[in-house]
């Protein structure tokens, strides 16, 4: 398009480019607001679930799910406050969407493996103590929901490292609860190497 011929569109169609410039002005500020609230309803609802307020911290998730419903962060914030509450199947579906969404974390692998054992569905629990234990290998949780699925799974021997990881937190209810296990397999030879 020629120069001239640009500026003699515009001259006539001024009014429609204005009112089109006004519109995304317009729907700029509006996503600015939602924005905002977006924000200030996850910063409300991070506060509360800091807090142990994990029923306010779900409504005020929820809230902000319907401003932003593609947020992963968003989402595994409501799967955690679900879980904690005990209203497991919506936070496995709140904590799936999220890892879908690419909010991929420690504690969201390992709060969605701990429901899939549960449930009995060790290849899934495994799967997500795997990833958990990736994103924090020294994690001593991480490390002893995985050690725990392979024991019950009977992967006796390929538990043994993520056990011993555990343990190395110092915390005896973990090496007590692992050598428990282990023992009521029938595999103390393993439990004595805690």
């Amino acid at each position: 398009m020629h120069f001239l011929d640009l500026k003699y569109f515009i001259h006539q169609n001024r009014a429609q480019l204005l009112i089109s410039i006004g519109a995304v002005l317009a729907l700029l500020a509006i996503l600015l607001f939602m924005k905002g609230r977006y924000d200030s309803a996850l910063a409300s609802g991070k506060a509360s679930f800091n807090q142990n307020d994990y029923a306010a911290a779900q409504k005020k998730f929820e809230a902000a799910v319907g401003m932003m419903p593609f947020s992963g962060e968003l989402r595994g914030y409501l799967g955690l406050s679900l879980k904690r509450q005990g209203l497991d199947d919506q936070a496995l579906s709140e904590l799936t969407s999220a890892i879908a969404l690419g909010y991929r974390t420690k504690i969201i692998y390992q709060s969605r493996g701990a429901i899939y054992f549960l449930r009995n569905d060790l290849s899934r629990a495994e799967a997500d103590f795997r990833l958990a234990v990736g994103l924090a290998t020294d994690d001593a949780v991480a490390n002893y929901w995985l050690a725990k699925t392979l024991i019950v799974e009977g992967k006796y021997e390929e538990a043994l490292p993520f056990a011993q990881v555990a343990v190395k937190s110092k915390n005896t209810s973990i090496k007590d609860a692992l050598t428990e296990l282990y023992n009521n397999f029938g595999h103390d030879e393993f439990s004595k190497q805690l």
